[in-house]
């Protein structure tokens, strides 16, 4: 079992401090920076509370920030983050619910291991913040104001009204959630840098590129780990670098898509003046998520692209007279005649025909002609 917080400062629109998120780092096994001024923190494992721990890392916090702060404590980021939602809206949901102390100028609000649904029964529906406002708005229209109410619907039910999102609604009202808390704090990156010489040239820094792709691929699987973002840096001569970036839609750790990846983002330059080296910085480092489609498929990725190209020979075993199409020497139209048509008589002759009599018939033309 996990023990999650959830960080909130007290000044609304402020970034992190860097001091608060060293803190954090000593003390806890992860942490998630977010923005504004928020952070999902690993305070420990185990089977009770984390009081002693969440006492020291609150020390240790009011140190560097003098300001009063809230921090949720639950076994999951979605009800940690609800207790602190709940306390900003009205401190009254939380009265007699849920396990507050005060340290300082921190308030800890936590929430003990299988009693999520009970303390989170009275939280309103808004507190579900990891679904849409769409979503939201729906829940009030059917009158489910509250985690409790929804708790009381079926899933079922629930699927009728979001068929998308209908399962995790139900077990979101629960406090079950199995999102993790990604360790982006201190950041961890995989960098390949080396220099380069002479005019600037696509074609050879796509070979560079492919090489930093195999190398970065290697280590990403090395240590079981996948990137989301991706930094290409060129270091022109006189000139302060420039980069670009590109954030993928989930963690991946093939030399293929780092490769495809890093071609976007050269695409992107216009190439003026030679470059003395370039860099490829991978960061937000996670672990790789699992691949569904590959899970339930038969056959490998590579196995699938083959058997979607079907071979001709392939076709000529099945079929033998759709092979008469592919041997002759003729106009591309009258290969695909010949290919398609089972029940045509062998093109070869009868092109071969048309071809004699065309010549016989030009020939005569063509000597009258010089005749007269």
């Amino acid at each position: 079992m996990v023990w999650i917080g959830y960080l909130q400062l007290s000044i609304a629109g402020a970034e992190t401090p860097q001091p608060i998120l060293d803190a954090c780092a000593k003390s806890c096994l992860a942490v998630e920076p977010l923005a504004p001024g928020c952070a999902f923190l690993v305070l420990s494992k185990g089977a009770k509370l984390p009081w002693q721990i969440a006492g020291d890392l609150v020390n240790q916090l009011s140190a560097s920030y003098p300001h009063p702060f809230l921090l949720g404590l639950a076994t999951s980021k979605l009800a940690s983050k609800a207790a602190v939602m709940a306390y900003n809206k009205s401190p009254a949901l939380i009265d007699g619910k849920l396990q507050a102390a005060k340290q300082g100028s921190a308030l800890i609000l936590a929430i003990p291991s299988g009693q999520e649904a009970a303390c989170l029964a009275s939280l309103p529906a808004n507190c579900l913040w990891p679904l849409g406002e769409k979503e939201i708005a729906r829940l009030y229209l059917l009158g489910l104001n509250t985690m409790g109410l929804i708790a009381q619907v079926p899933e079922s039910q629930l699927l009728l009204h979001f068929p998308q999102s209908g399962s995790l609604i139900y077990r979101y009202c629960r406090g079950i959630d199995h999102q993790p808390v990604l360790p982006l704090y201190p950041a961890e990156q995989l960098v390949y840098q080396t220099e380069l010489a002479g005019p600037p040239n696509k074609t050879a820094l796509k070979v560079t590129l492919k090489e930093a792709s195999a190398s970065l691929g290697r280590q990403l699987n090395q240590k079981g780990l996948a990137c989301r973002r991706i930094t290409l840096r060129l270091f022109p001569e006189d000139l302060l670098p420039v980069e670009g970036s590109l954030t993928l839609p989930a963690p991946r750790q093939g030399a293929d898509i780092l490769q495809e990846s890093l071609y976007r983002l050269l695409d992107k330059f216009r190439l003026k003046r030679p470059l003395n080296a370039l860099a490829v910085i991978l960061s937000e480092l996670t672990q790789p998520e699992i691949n569904q489609l590959n899970l339930f498929s038969l056959h490998p990725p590579k196995e699938k692209e083959k058997s979607s190209k079907f071979p001709l020979e392939e076709l000529e075993k099945r079929f033998p007279r759709l092979g008469w199409g592919s041997r002759l020497t003729v106009p591309r139209r009258e290969q695909f005649l010949g290919l398609i048509d089972p029940y045509r008589k062998n093109p070869w002759s009868v092109l071969k025909g048309d071809l004699k009599t065309n010549g016989q018939a030009d020939q005569p033309t063509g000597a009258g002609h010089n005749g007269s």
